[in-house]
């Protein structure tokens, strides 16, 4: 099981749960993603690869597919920000 609190990145974390989630669920592709959350897959993959970032609009979608709740969805949120600051002053206040 991925721990999300183990990340400080939230792209390695969602790239670690589809890897991980693809071992007993191999339904699991960045198709069946892309559809559950409503984005395309081309830019689902490039989240994954650490290439763009995730809209902000999608991190509740994201969330309930991953089943996050509580801390762990604050926590998600707040990585999802975190990784997009721009400046130093973005990146203390996220952090």
């Amino acid at each position: 099981m991925i721990n999300i609190f183990d990340y400080l990145d939230y792209r390695a974390y969602l790239n670690d749960y589809w890897q991980d989630s693809k071992k007993n669920r191999p339904y699991f592709s960045i198709r069946f993603i892309s559809k559950r959350v409503g984005i395309n897959p081309g830019y689902v993959l490039k989240v994954f690869q650490s290439k763009v970032h995730l809209g902000l609009k999608n991190i509740p979608s994201f969330a309930d597919l991953i089943g996050l709740q509580g801390k762990e969805r604050d926590y998600f949120e707040v990585l999802v920000h975190f990784g997009r600051a721009r400046n130093e002053k973005e990146i203390e206040a996220h952090f």
